[in-house]
Order: structure tokens, then C-alpha cells, then sequence
């Protein structure tokens, strides 16, 4: 039985979270999203405070979750567009 992963709880609901205890501080989230993550008060984990709102926003998630190293962040989504959006990218495995 496979373990869905588990979102940090400071994520924004929504579709793309930051999976909990997955973060290694690379600062690339915020560095192509700043207007979508941020780090806990404590500088140990970032987050997704706010989910992409507009066409250019969600590129730059799509960017985010290309660049990645370990894929901590995920999408949930369930929208066969941005599924298949996903899988043309490569990144189904992202995917919930």
C-alpha cells in the first residue's frame, strides 16, 4: 500500500503543497515563485502561502516543480488539463 505524502501545515489549501519534513532549504521555490513560498518563522521548511492565481503564476509553479531536487513539491490536482499539463512535463510522479 503506498503512503500518500503528507503536506506541511502551513500550505495554503489548494493544489500544489510542499510535502511535511521535505524540505532542504535550496531557496529555488522562492527564488523562481516569491510570490508563492515561503519559509516557516523559524527558516526550517518552506511552504506554499499562496496558490498560483493567473496563467503566468501557474507557469512559474510548473517551473518550481521541474526544477526541484527531491520533489517535495506536489500537485493534488484532479484537472484532466493540468494532469496531462503534468505528464507532458514529465512530471507525473509529482502528482497525488
Amino acid at each position: 500500500m503506498e503512503v500518500m505524502p503528507k503536506p506541511h501545515a502551513q500550505n495554503v489549501p489548494g493544489v500544489f503543497y510542499v510535502e511535511d519534513d521535505c524540505c532542504l532549504l535550496c531557496d529555488l521555490p522562492r527564488s523562481i515563485a516569491p510570490e508563492m513560498f515561503k519559509y516557516t518563522d523559524d527558516e526550517q521548511h518552506c511552504f506554499v502561502y499562496r496558490q498560483p492565481e493567473s496563467s503566468p503564476e501557474s507557469q512559474k509553479m510548473l517551473e518550481v516543480l521541474k526544477a526541484q531536487d527531491i520533489g517535495c513539491i506536489r500537485c493534488r490536482s484532479r484537472d484532466p488539463d493540468v494532469l496531462n499539463r503534468l505528464k507532458s512535463l514529465g512530471l507525473q510522479d509529482g502528482c497525488d
